[in-house]
């Protein structure tokens, strides 16, 4: 931590010493890019008890990593939202965002872990890499490397998290919505129940943010976002190892039968 953001922590502490002092719980989406992320989060964030729905690209080694999200989120919600939610929220989407095993079983973290096939994760990352100038992720090879060794990382992290964790399949959201929404209201023990309407921030569709897409910015669910390209028998292929790879991460998973 610089010597500026050392004061203006310090500064923030002194001003509002309950948010950073009182216990918080908190929530971590673990997935990979193009996984209906943001969504998710933007669904969780308009929940009263929730504050957080972007990416904080925070390492999470200890307590203190903590401490740097409740700053984080301080900032982008000091003027435009109350900061008493129960919940802090961040996601982490690149295997380079350590996360030690002291937070792994860490009791005061919920964990959420979230899936996409790669026959429609891959073309999507291409298609928001060459709208954003996003370098080796506009090539196939380059994305297919990043999205096969997130999501080995994803399943050893689930085994950690053996029966601790809330996992969602990207079209078991878009398909089943409402279940899959009964059932993480009742993982995360929330009052009001989540609802695929949702509010949109100031942050909301920004670039670099999260989902810059026309998509995340309409406020409810858009089950309409295929392509309709047939994709290659590359990521077809990857299609059934992702299947394999999805049972073991269901076999770790809590259950919840509503």
């Amino acid at each position: 931590m610089d010597i500026h953001t050392y004061f203006r922590s310090l500064s923030a502490l002194i001003s509002h010493p309950g948010y950073f002092l009182r216990k918080k719980k908190y929530i971590f989406v673990l997935s990979h890019m193009r996984a209906y992320t943001t969504l998710i989060s933007h669904i969780l964030a308009s929940n009263n008890k929730i504050n957080g729905y972007t990416e904080q690209h925070i390492p999470y080694y200890g307590g203190t990593d903590l401490i740097r999200l409740r700053y984080k989120l301080f900032n982008i919600y000091k003027k435009t939202k109350t900061l008493d939610a129960e919940y802090l929220l961040d996601k982490l989407l690149h295997n380079n965002l350590t996360i030690s095993e002291n937070i792994l079983q860490c009791k005061d973290i919920s964990f959420i872990v979230l899936t996409r096939k790669p026959s429609e994760t891959v073309p999507s990352i291409i298609q928001m890499a060459n709208r954003l100038n996003l370098g080796n992720l506009k090539e196939l090879e380059h994305t297919i490397n990043y999205y096969d060794k997130r999501l080995t990382y994803i399943e050893k992290i689930s085994e950690k998290l053996n029966n601790r964790f809330f996992y969602i399949e990207g079209d078991e959201l878009m398909d089943n919505t409402d279940k899959v929404l009964i059932e993480l209201t009742n993982f995360l023990g929330l009052d009001t129940p989540l609802s695929k309407e949702y509010e949109t921030f100031s942050l909301t569709g920004k670039t670099g943010i999260g989902d810059s897409s026309k998509y995340i910015s309409s406020g409810k669910i858009l089950k309409q976002r295929h392509s309709g390209k047939r994709p290659s028998r590359v990521l077809l292929d990857m299609d059934s190892d992702y299947e394999k790879t999805i049972a073991n991460i269901r076999k770790h998973a809590i259950k919840y039968t509503t």
